[in-house]
Order: structure tokens, then sequence, then C-alpha cells
């Protein structure tokens, strides 16, 4: 039987944003999966979980604040993808191009008068 992959989702719950996110990572799972996630609930400020230290799973998908947030995920040393601000081209960074999402609205708008 094949082991399905053990992901690890630090992604606040607090927020719509968040939430959107997780519900956008399960879908994928869903098509491309499956994965078991662990997930807890959190705002951005949350100190990383205790048992993310030994934790032994497959991957991280992570939305960090700070380099320090950062620092501990990578310090796990588990290929790690991150959803947030800070990144210092440490890990693969999955965010939106501001200002193409401000250009479209721009011809959008302009389009309509």
């Amino acid at each position: 039987m094949r082991k399905l992959p053990h992901i690890a989702l630090l992604i606040e719950t607090s927020k719509a944003f968040g939430r959107n996110l997780l519900i956008g990572i399960n879908r994928y799972s869903q098509v491309h999966g499956p994965w078991t996630m662990s997930i807890e609930e959190r705002d951005l400020d949350t100190p990383m979980p205790e048992w993310l230290s030994g934790w032994e799973g497959d991957g991280i998908i992570a939305r960090t604040r700070t380099v320090g947030q950062l620092e501990e995920i990578l310090g796990c040393g588990r290929p790690t993808i991150n959803l947030g601000e800070t990144n210092e081209g440490k890990v693969p960074i999955v965010r939106c191009d501001d200002r193409l999402v401000v250009e479209a609205a721009i011809d959008h708008l302009v389009e309509r008068g």
C-alpha cells in the first residue's frame, strides 16, 4: 500500500484569507493526493507548535509573518513552501503578484469607462 504524504499546514485559521488558502490546499489534495495533514487553530502571531521540532512528516506549507517564524520552520529540515510575506530567498514562495493584480483592475475599469 502506498504511504500517504503527511503535510503540516502552518496557516492562520483566524482570518478569511488563511482559511481560503486552507480550502484551496484541501481541494488540491483531493485532486492530486490524497494527503494527510496536520493543522491546528492559529493566527499569524501564534508561536510555532511544540510538536514541530520533532515532527517527521513529508513537508510543510506555511504562512509566516517574521523571519524568526521561517527560521524555526526551516530548523525542522523538512521541505517547505512559504505563502507568507517573509522569505529572504530561503524557500519556494507562492504569493500574488500585486502589480499584475493592479494592472488588471485598471484595465478592467478603463474598459468600462
